[in-house]
Formats: C-alpha cells, structure tokens, sequence
C-alpha cells in the first residue's frame, strides 16, 4: 500500500494556499481546493528524470501553475534532476489548424514553468527542446 505524503497546512500557505498535495515516493498530485480543473502530476522518471504527466491550470492563474509545479517537486525531494519531461503538450485530438500556435504557447508556457522551477530549486535551466513520442510532442528541459 501508497503511503501518502503529509504537507504542513501552515507552511502551504505561505507560498500556495489554495493547493492540496498527495501521492506517495513514486509520484505526487497537487489539486487546487477551489478549482477542480487545476491538476499538477509528477512522478519520478528514469534516471535523474522527473515526469510531469499532467499540468493545467484550469480556471487559476498561471502563477498558481507554478507554485504547483515546484510544490510537488519539492515534495518529491528528488535532490538534483537533470530533466522535467512534460508529457503531452497538446491533449489528444486538438491536432486543428491552429496546432502550430498551439505548440507554440504550449510550449513557451512550459519553459516559464521550469524558469520558476529553477529559481525556486537554485538550479539553471539549460536546454528545451521538443520531442515526438507516440503520436504525440513532449517538451524535455535540461537543467544544471
């Protein structure tokens, strides 16, 4: 049996107060408590690798994104990684006329997420780059 990870109400105040983390040492879930659409995944990957298999903000800001973002990868206390892989920057079936400016944003999006991640980590972000897997693109950032 999963055991559940604990947070300090008080201490996910400070910097997420809207934000509920569980999961357990092999990945975690972070959920906003006002809006059920928010949902941040992230489960240890290979290697140095950390997959972040889900990221949307729903009706929040993306400010609340990345404090989500970092929330769990601080509670995965993965010490240093080398790459978040996001999974699946475009949801299955959106592949319209309008695919090209979608991966576009998607993806600037996800190298604003993983410049907080640096920051809040003392990391640097190195390389970004995108990468087919199974009919579908995920974005690879490299850190140091």
């Amino acid at each position: 049996m999963a055991t559940l990870l604990t947070i300090n109400r008080g201490e996910a105040a400070a910097s997420a107060p809207q934000l509920s983390l569980s999961g357990d040492a092999y990945c975690v879930r972070v959920e906003s408590d006002i809006d059920p659409r928010f949902w941040v995944r992230i489960e240890r990957g290979d290697g140095e690798d950390l997959v972040v298999t889900d990221f949307t903000a729903g009706g929040r800001p993306d400010a609340e994104l990345r404090q989500g973002l970092v929330m769990g990868i601080q509670a995965l206390q993965p010490g240093p990684f080398e790459r978040l892989v996001f999974r699946d920057l475009i949801p299955a079936g959106h592949q319209s006329a309008h695919f090209p400016r979608q991966v576009v944003e998607a993806f600037d999006r996800v190298k604003r997420l993983a410049a907080m991640v640096a920051r809040a980590t003392g990391r640097e972000v190195g390389q970004a780059t995108m990468e087919p897997r199974r009919g579908k693109l995920d974005a690879i950032v490299d850190f140091h």
